[in-house]
Formats: C-alpha cells, sequence, structure tokens
C-alpha cells in the first residue's frame, strides 16, 4: 500500500498535534534507534516507547513509525527548525 505523504504546510500541522514525547520517540527512529535503544536513552520502558509511537503514527494517520518519522522531519524543515527539541544525527 503506497503511503501518500502530505505537503509540508500540512505536515507541520500534523506535527503540532504530536506531544513532545512522542516527537522526541520519532525524532530517535528517524535516526535509526530501536525502541528499546529509545527506552534506554530515555529511561522509558520499550512497551512505553512503543505506546508513543503508536499514538504519534495513528495522530499523523501513518501506516508505520518510519513514514510517521519522515512526516515529522518534513515538518521541521519547514519551519526551519527542529520541532522536538532535537538535533539530527
Amino acid at each position: 500500500m503506497k503511503q501518500n505523504f502530505p505537503l509540508p504546510p500540512e505536515a507541520a500541522a500534523l506535527a503540532a498535534r504530536l506531544s513532545g514525547r512522542q516527537r522526541e520517540c520519532l525524532v530517535l527512529v528517524g535516526n535509526g534507534l530501536t525502541s528499546k535503544e529509545i527506552g534506554r536513552l530515555l529511561s522509558l520502558a520499550p512497551s512505553t516507547v512503543d505506546n508513543h509511537l503508536n499514538a504519534a503514527t495513528e495522530r499523523l494517520g501513518c501506516s508505520s513509525r518510519a513514514i510517521a518519522a519522515q512526516i515529522l522531519e518534513m515538518a521541521e524543515q519547514f519551519a526551519g527548525q527542529p520541532l522536538a527539541g532535537h538535533e539530527r544525527k
């Protein structure tokens, strides 16, 4: 199934729906980290990370966490600064 990506202004509007923790987790997914690695980094259980990521993908209407991370990255680029308060590696 092909995922249609939103245009940058739409991505920014979608990203505004995310909580800070959801953004943090998506940024780290975008950097290639697993739920277990994110959990260690943020002092969260991997299941809690999964809950944040599942909520984020649902809010963004995505089929995967990788696509949600791409939408957040697009929104950050459109805004000209990281929305999550973390720089990408």
